[in-house]
């Protein structure tokens, strides 16, 4: 802005909500840094000093996502093993879905897997409503 002045008409403006008040602020400030140096190097400096910040922010960022990484995968890994068991289950006749999930220890027994088989059950529901409750975990 080239050196603007405070004039009463713009602080009326302001004051009848006009001119949005952060206009009147931005002139205040650009009025002040173009005549004081003192104030121009201080508020450059303390710029400077933001912009030092945020490259430090994105190296946090960066060791905190590394950091996470490792707990992440395990739950990609679940949800791949319960795809791949939704796929295993669907293959096969319902009988027979019974007595393989009944004779399964530990396969079959996941969180994500219950998930995934009410997706399906909710997804075949209006169409074939008896497979949709055979799917029901």
């Amino acid at each position: 802005m080239d050196d603007i002045h405070l004039s009463r008409e713009l602080l009326r403006a302001v004051h009848d909500r006009k001119v949005p008040g952060n206009i009147l602020e931005e002139i205040k400030t650009e009025h002040l840094l173009s005549r004081c140096p003192h104030c121009r190097a201080e508020v450059q400096a303390y710029e400077a000093e933001v912009r030092r910040r945020v490259p430090l922010f994105s190296r946090v960022l960066q060791v905190v996502l590394a950091k996470l990484k490792p707990l992440l995968h395990p739950a990609s890994r679940e949800q791949a093993r319960a795809e791949r068991d939704l796929r295993d289950l669907l293959e096969r006749t319902p009988e027979d879905r019974v007595g393989v999930v009944a004779r399964a220890r530990s396969r079959f027994r996941q969180p994500a897997l219950v998930r995934l088989l009410l997706e399906e059950s909710r997804k075949r529901a209006p169409g074939d409503p008896a497979e949709a409750y055979l799917l029901w975990p």
